[in-house]
């Protein structure tokens, strides 16, 4: 469920979307060739940490480590180009919440 507000200016008008709680999405396309998006949703401006990591759990890219970002949409892309074909898990933490996807590259 979202909450939505309608924030007018002058004579133009625009929709805000606020998800009520964090969410990452899931990323695409799936599997992948080189590069993935990694949509996610805060309720909250907060600091956000997405990290990727092989199946032996060791981490292979830091996406954002404590960045700030506002609420809503948003999206960060992962260039894998020097990573081999795989498992990969792309792990989200914002403040005591924790999620995680899994994604499959393919060369």
């Amino acid at each position: 469920m979202r909450l939505t507000a309608n924030i007018g200016t002058d004579a133009r008008e625009a929709d805000l979307t606020i998800p009520e709680r964090f969410t990452l999405g899931q990323p695409y396309p799936n599997p992948f060739n080189s590069v993935v998006q990694i949509p996610f949703e805060l309720s909250v401006p907060q600091d956000v940490s997405i990290t990727i990591h092989n199946v032996l759990g060791q981490k292979v890219a830091t996406l954002g480590d404590h960045l700030q970002y506002q609420s809503g949409a948003h999206t960060v892309t992962w260039q894998a180009d020097a990573s081999a074909s795989g498992v990969f898990f792309v792990r989200f933490e914002s403040g005591k919440q924790t999620d995680t996807r899994k994604i499959l590259l393919l060369k």
